[in-house]
């Protein structure tokens, strides 16, 4: 069952065909993390990435993904890239982003994405972002698990704010540049 409806945090239905056949092709990977991972993060960007085409950017596709290795998906969005961080916790304090997304120049992404995903009920909302700017000044490192976290107070939780951001001021400031001394 979906949660509450929110226009401003949006859901989505996780069909079980898509369910079906994302455990079936991540059934190969050598541990069950990578498969587990795999799986959540191949649900989730197929639930949404036909979302963020129809309400974000009629080009939007995958830019990267390393599932067996990495949380989360890359989508280039015209000139920026959005990084969709899928969480099974219910626990909504805070966003934590693999540093991998955060610190590689390659792969850092502009905004990142707070996705809820409950496999079991075939549902996931996205309910907040944030910059990389912001992630980078104020978010807080944990080097035991190698991600950055965000406070939930310090997130955007209405999810309208980026379509009207992406529509009325594309070339916001998203990135972090570090201030030399």
């Amino acid at each position: 069952m979906l949660p509450n409806f929110s226009i401003q945090q949006p859901s989505f239905a996780i069909s079980s065909h898509l369910q079906e056949q994302a455990w079936m092709s991540n059934r190969t990977h050598s541990s069950q993390w990578a498969q587990w991972n795999s799986y959540i993060n191949q649900i989730s960007l197929q639930t949404v990435l036909p979302w963020l085409r129809s309400e974000i950017n009629s080009q939007a596709a995958l830019l990267f993904e390393d599932w067996a290795r990495i949380n989360g998906s890359s989508v280039q969005l015209g000139q920026k890239s959005l990084v969709l961080i899928p969480d099974l916790s219910i626990d909504r304090s805070e966003i934590r982003v693999p540093q991998f997304w955060v610190d590689d120049t390659d792969h850092a992404g502009d905004y990142y994405f707070a996705m809820q995903v409950e496999p079991d009920d075939s549902w996931l909302q996205l309910w907040g972002y944030t910059t990389h700017r912001q992630l980078k000044a104020i978010g807080e490192y944990d080097s035991r698990d190698r991600c950055y976290s965000l406070a939930m107070e310090n997130l955007i939780l209405d999810i309208n704010v980026f379509s009207v951001v992406q529509l009325l001021y594309p070339d916001e400031p998203t990135r972090f540049e570090a201030q030399s001394v």
